[in-house]
């Protein structure tokens, strides 16, 4: 009975947002995705239902109205250029989190004086996978590709306790944490960002690189720039190609392009 009260309860909370006129973008861009999250077992595992239980709604709707401002895209063209009724109709609850940095990083880019932001739609046939973005700044292309951190069991540890003791945890395990995920995940942005450049021509390659959750951002919540240009000393000899990481919409390495 408990399990069907908190269904339900997560039904009718986001069943008032499909019925509100209020929110076109999120009803025309994410309708499907939010009625196939409504049934399974758990909704409220997604993470999309953090937006729209937590008084977000207002954010995404604006977000994804300010996407395709920037991107020259009616709201159609937005499901279909970011696998919208395809790649995020999936179990994995996190999987919005990777398409919701894509968004992000179009509006931070824009903010951060990028222009003539472009969204790569890669040919359905062809293998060779490519960056997200191409984007101007200034005289210089750039390909740009966006990578996600997820939590892991260290993470979910770090935020058990109150924050006296969060803070105290061993942030040396979560810098090398974090640093064993970039090294994961960034020679395929390289790779990708490689062949982009090659396509599109373009003279300059980034990596922005959003961290999910509060936990794996203690490690960065104290020193701020110089906790990002520690990891990225580290990480920037495995990757000489990439010329700027952008973390968290916010944190250039090195400084911001200008």
């Amino acid at each position: 009975m408990a399990g069907r009260n908190r269904k339900n309860v997560h039904n009718e909370a986001v069943q008032r947002v499909l019925d509100s006129k209020e929110y076109p973008f999120i009803n025309t861009c994410l309708r499907e995705y939010i009625e196939y999250i409504l049934a399974q077992c758990d909704p409220s595992q997604f993470f999309i239902i953090e937006f729209l239980q937590n008084c977000r709604v207002e954010k995404l709707e604006s977000l994804l109205k300010k996407v395709a401002c920037i991107l020259k895209m009616e709201p159609q063209k937005l499901v279909q250029n970011f696998g919208l009724n395809t790649d995020l109709i999936t179990q994995e609850s996190d999987k919005f989190y990777d398409i919701y940095a894509e968004f992000a990083t179009v509006s931070r880019l824009e903010k951060h004086g990028f222009r003539d932001i472009k969204k790569i739609k890669k040919p359905a046939h062809e293998e060779q996978k490519i960056a997200d973005f191409t984007a101007y700044y200034g005289s210089d292309k750039y390909a740009v590709e966006v990578k996600t951190i997820r939590p892991s069991e260290i993470e979910d540890r770090a935020r058990i306790g109150p924050p006296s003791w969060r803070l105290s945890f061993n942030k040396d395990d979560l810098k090398n944490l974090l640093e064993s995920k970039l090294r994961d995940i960034l020679p395929s942005a390289q790779e990708q960002l490689r062949e982009t450049a090659r396509r599109e021509k373009c003279n300059k390659k980034l990596t922005a690189i959003w961290v999910e959750r509060p936990a794996a951002r203690i490690i960065l919540s104290e020193g701020q720039q110089d906790h990002y240009r520690k990891i990225y000393d580290d990480i920037k000899s495995l990757f000489p190609e990439i010329d700027y990481f952008l973390f968290n919409g916010n944190k250039w390495c090195p400084e911001k392009p200008g």
